[in-house]
């Protein structure tokens, strides 16, 4: 049985939403051969800061987003905390909280821990000796920053973070952190609530 998922998905920062390539690749990975499109929502400027509720009120049901990915950083208040934010202000079955420990940028430095070099510098210069550290790193972007500024021709920033964060696999290193097996475990549970036929197909 095959399907299409029209999902949205809320970040924090017009930046953060580079992170659809790597949730949709995620999706993809759980239910081979459907349709996937995981899209940005366009919010109104003036909810740019508003709280969790207010954005995700703004999708209206007409739209038919199967799922909603909502992204927030964990940064010093926690994953579960963040998670229960957003959970507790729309707790649909069809909301899946996208929740990096503590933020984005550790999820990219995830993805580059596959390259030699970059190990090597994480330990040398950031005393950073295991993947799972990544999620002790108080932060993420500046280390992120560092890297950007010593890589060959010097890329701009925001160009180099987007690629990172873009490049993220779904089946790689990553998998190695509590905050994306907890993704993925969330979103195998909606996925399951919406069309309930997964539930004897996805396991988390």
């Amino acid at each position: 049985m095959s399907g299409f998922w029209n999902c949205a998905f809320i970040g924090e920062g017009r930046s953060d939403d580079n992170l659809t390539s790597p949730l949709e690749g995620l999706l993809m990975s759980l239910v081979p051969g459907d349709d996937v499109r995981v899209e940005a929502a366009r919010l109104p400027h003036r909810l740019r800061h508003a709280p969790v509720a207010e954005k995700i009120a703004e999708l209206s049901e007409d739209q038919g987003f199967t799922l909603v990915f909502v992204h927030r950083d964990a940064d010093q208040v926690g994953l579960r905390a963040r998670q229960e934010e957003i959970l507790s202000a729309h707790g649909h079955r069809h909301i899946v909280p996208v929740v990096p420990v503590r933020e984005t940028e550790a999820w990219a430095l995830a993805q580059l821990w596959g390259d030699e070099a970059c190990r090597a510098w994480l330990s040398k210069h950031w005393s950073i000796g295991r993947l799972r550290a990544l999620e002790e790193v108080s932060d993420p972007k500046a280390v992120l920053r560092a890297w950007a500024e010593r890589s060959a021709g010097h890329p701009e920033w925001g160009r180099f973070r987007s690629e990172a964060i873009r490049a993220i696999d779904p089946d790689g290193k990553i998998t190695e952190l509590e905050a994306w097996r907890q993704l993925r475990e969330r979103l195998i549970v909606s996925m399951s609530a919406v069309r309930p036929y997964l539930r004897r197909m996805l396991s988390p």
